[in-house]
């Protein structure tokens, strides 16, 4: 028996002695929007707590080439896997894709848009779910992908993106404001997206980018590693020959550093890079996707306590959405979800019914909705499978990179309105840091973790174990630091 398991026995009072293979899950499909102007298409959905009351909330932004019937929406969740929508702003021209997050320190989630026509904008939570639009940067020319992050470590979220023209980082000054800096000038590119993650074990946040040229044949998978505040190191990683149409990073062989997934058009296959800490090595998830994967992302769909990747695409109404479940020895197996017809675009996953498990949202263009799949658990079976402890699902975001919101269901794990201590271990079984959330009377709870120790200082990246202690009872689960 391995020390992690005898630490998990011993901590989470769990007896496991062999985490079992997940089980192929199913999935209840509703569509929460169709009503959608001809040729409006929804795009890109992301997934955050914008008004206030922990559940997670979803901004879906809305490309429409011919009609002119642009827009952000927002669809305001009940906490058990309703919607109401609001519309955010219809006058928008042109958004791309979306980020959401705390940008000016009062501690509610933003919205930032990166849009075609309008260079980067921003829409500030003003309270609870009403927004006020401001344009972080008006001149940029068709941005492909913001991602909010802390960049440079000074607390606050900055804006990484890549546009026609380069890379650049919007420098936040702490209150919402942002000065822009080049990273690197890119020429001749048609399309482009980055994920920015901690590559190479410094605590520091680097860029992985891939790129189209123009007119060319080779398409390029970059890195760019942060040296602590002096610059960056860029490194060509790979060259291929067929469009690169996603990437995202993630420890997908739960090795302690950051793989990168990418997707392939022309193949139809999902690939991976294994980090060994030096170099990057190719390895192929599966080359079995329907047609045209899009976007990929990272979650245990199974509860099998490893981690599965998510991809959804399609061409000429040809798609699906698809997982390929992780063995524990990252071979993969394809499980489609839905390969009815359907274009599927830029999914966000998280637990929005709040019972444990990895849901999905997916916009689709052919017909034109925006898709919820539940996670109902395992074919066959009533809820999660057994093993080991799974990521925990009801953490979000969850992998994180700051800070990270624990959410619990009173009424399943604890006495109704009891106090609880949430105590995080690493896995050497050293306690980091004890939070405590106050008695509360609601059914559905939340405590906060800013990713630092009991001294303040930030923990380093890695797996991290949380046990959640009530009145006569508790919980457990894995948490995913990723600086």
């Amino acid at each position: 028996m391995s020390r992690m398991t005898l630490f998990l026995v011993a901590i989470l009072g769990w007896i496991v002695l062999v985490a079992p293979l997940g089980a192929e899950v199913n999935f209840s499909k509703s569509i929460i929007d169709s009503t959608f102007a001809p040729g409006a298409r929804p795009r890109h959905v992301t997934a955050a707590d914008l008004t206030g009351d922990d559940g997670p909330d979803l901004v879906l932004a809305v490309l429409d080439l011919v009609g002119g019937s642009d827009g952000v929406f927002l669809y305001r969740s009940d906490g058990n896997g309703m919607f109401t929508e609001f519309a955010l702003d219809t006058t928008v021209q042109d958004p791309i894709r979306i980020a959401a997050g705390d940008i000016d320190g009062d501690a509610d989630n933003d919205i930032v848009v990166g849009t075609r026509l309008e260079g980067l904008l921003c829409y500030r939570n003003e309270s609870t779910g009403n927004f006020s639009r401001v344009v972080i940067d008006g001149d940029m020319p068709t941005i492909h992908t913001p991602v909010l992050v802390d960049f440079d470590g000074d607390s606050d979220n900055d804006v990484v993106l890549v546009v026609t023209a380069g890379l650049f980082w919007e420098v936040n000054d702490g209150s919402g404001g942002f000065v822009r800096d080049t990273l690197d000038v890119l020429t001749g590119i048609s399309d482009a997206g980055l994920s920015v993650r901690d590559l190479d074990g410094d605590l520091d946040n680097d860029i992985v980018l891939y790129s189209w040229p123009g007119l060319g044949i080779e398409y390029y998978l970059v890195s760019y590693r942060n040296d602590g505040g002096t610059g960056f190191v860029k490194d060509t990683l790979d060259v291929v020959g067929e469009p690169i149409t996603d990437v995202f990073t993630d420890d997908l062989d739960w090795d302690g550093d950051n793989d990168i997934i990418t997707t392939l058009a022309e193949s139809n296959s999902v690939q991976w890079y294994r980090n060994d800490g030096d170099s990057f090595a190719r390895e192929t998830i599966g080359d079995d996707f329907t047609q045209a994967p899009e976007c990929a992302s990272v979650a245990d769909i199974d509860g099998d306590g490893d981690r599965d990747v998510i991809v959804t695409g399609g061409n000429h109404a040809i798609g699906s959405v698809a997982y390929y479940e992780n063995d524990g020895a990252e071979t993969f197996t394809q499980r489609i979800i839905d390969d009815s017809q359907g274009n599927y675009q830029l999914h966000a996953s998280l637990d929005a019914d709040a019972d444990g498990d990895v849901d999905l949202f997916v916009p689709n263009n052919f017909p034109f909705e925006l898709v919820f799949y539940r996670n109902d658990g395992p074919v066959g079976g009533t809820g999660p499978p057994c093993g080991m402890p799974r990521v925990l699902t009801w953490a979000y975001p969850n992998p994180f990179s700051t800070r990270t919101r624990i959410q619990f269901d009173s009424s399943h794990a604890f006495h109704p309105g009891g106090d609880v201590r949430i105590r995080i271990f690493d896995t050497d079984g050293r306690l980091i840091r004890v939070l405590t959330g106050e008695r509360q009377t609601n059914r559905r709870r939340s405590v906060e973790w800013d990713g630092r120790d009991a001294g303040g200082r930030p923990a380093s990246s890695g797996i991290y174990l949380a046990r959640i202690d009530g009145e006569g009872s508790g919980e457990g689960g894995l948490l995913v630091l990723q600086r």
